[in-house]
């Protein structure tokens, strides 16, 4: 079991409420179609989490930020490792992070792919 599950309803409601952010990027921002969604490969995951575990024992979760690509522009994510830190969850200074996905096919598709 786990915490943050959410339905398939519940991921097109977050998906569709993210809509209007999109257009505003594609149009007025990029001019082009930007990322909707960022894939990763199951063993990139295991392996940053492996990682970061071993090279930080205190580490006790993942934070996911929102970026772009220096050269197309598009949208995307990376994670860093946290731990906790006078009661809240914060990023482990100087950790490596993760950044291997690939954009969504074709980059502006909607959820489900």
């Amino acid at each position: 079991m786990y915490n943050g599950k959410i339905s398939p309803t519940q991921a097109r409601a977050l998906d569709s409420a993210y809509d209007s952010r999109h257009t505003l990027i594609s149009n007025q921002i990029t001019t082009t179609p930007d990322n909707r969604s960022v894939w990763f490969d199951l063993d990139d995951l295991q392996g940053f989490i492996d990682d970061a575990k071993s090279a930080h024992g205190s580490m006790n979760g993942v934070r996911v930020y929102l970026g772009a690509e220096s050269d197309r522009g598009l949208s995307t994510v990376f994670m860093v490792p946290t731990e906790s830190s006078n009661g809240s969850n914060s990023d482990i200074p100087g950790a490596d992070g993760l950044n291997s996905g690939d954009p969504g096919d074709p980059p502006s598709a909607n959820y489900p792919q």
